[in-house]
């Protein structure tokens, strides 16, 4: 019996798992202020933030259909959400599917969004690749959430406010022209940790934080996700690793969720604390 692992497009992963038969991506929507409503994938990178009205949430038929679907073939179901601290998805998630059997359906809150989110989903397929059942997996997944520690460069800072992702951050945030505030993003809460730093700081801001959370008594995994700016992402790879040699970095080019988010020059970055 295998498992499919379900995720919204929220979370940003490599194009080379993206291709995984057995990973089915749900796309976020975006509704946009001309009453359209178009859905946020891979392939739809020239929306901007100026066009949409709101992103919402995929609709939980649609999931319904393609998990009744996937158990009908004897396939489990892994569907990793959006931290519900950012989006009742969890709660309706967990409400639509609570008389499946839950030997074949598992709902995880990630308590993260975009890198943090596709961190757990790369560690979810290390154990279905070791053959672990869905309920080994899942518990893995629930206990790793509590241990991601994630840090975000933002340029796009109204579209955040204006989706209420930042609802509990003060507006004058907003308002700072040529500077970027950077977020920490711990057990799903936001908090705001730089709030005007010029792009060159905020970039020096990131590696130092990613250094510190560094457990240089073993192997640490780290995912960093650019939008436009690879040139110094890579930087920063090389720079860590001259600082430590216990580290595997992976770089990934945004999707269209974290890339409204962010805006061209923002940055991101996911490790699990150990």
């Amino acid at each position: 019996m295998g498992i499919i692992i379900m995720i919204d497009s929220g979370a940003s992963l490599p194009s080379s798992i993206l291709k995984r038969k057995d990973i089915h991506v749900v796309p976020l929507r975006a509704e946009l202020k001309e009453n359209k409503v178009v859905e946020l994938n891979e392939n739809n990178h020239e929306i901007n933030s100026d066009s949409i009205f709101v992103v919402r949430k995929p609709h939980i038929a649609d999931i319904k259909n393609i998990v009744d679907k996937y158990i009908e073939e004897g396939l489990d179901v892994l569907y990793i959400t959006l931290s519900s601290k950012l989006s009742n998805e969890y709660e309706d998630l967990a409400k639509a599917f609570k008389d499946y059997d839950h030997n074949q359906i598992s709902i995880v809150d990630s308590l993260n969004v975009g890198t943090g989110q596709a961190l757990l989903t790369l560690k979810a397929i290390e154990l279905v690749d070791k053959g672990y059942g869905l309920k080994y997996i899942s518990n893995n997944i629930n206990e790793l959430k509590h241990t991601i520690k994630s840090t975000y460069i933002i340029e796009n800072f109204p579209f955040m406010y204006s989706q209420n992702i930042c609802k509990d951050f003060e507006s004058k945030y907003i308002n700072f022209k040529d500077r970027y505030p950077i977020l920490n993003l711990y057990e799903g809460d936001a908090r705001v940790c730089y709030n005007s730093a010029k792009l060159d700081v905020a970039y020096q801001i990131l590696e130092d934080n990613i250094f510190d959370n560094i457990n240089l008594n073993c192997e640490n995994e780290i995912l960093i996700t650019y939008v436009s700016n690879k040139e110094e992402a890579e930087k920063i790879k090389k720079s860590l690793k001259r600082r430590a040699h216990n580290i595997n970095v992976t770089l990934i080019k945004s999707n269209s969720f974290l890339k409204l988010c962010l805006g061209e020059k923002g940055m991101c970055y996911s490790i699990i604390k150990k």
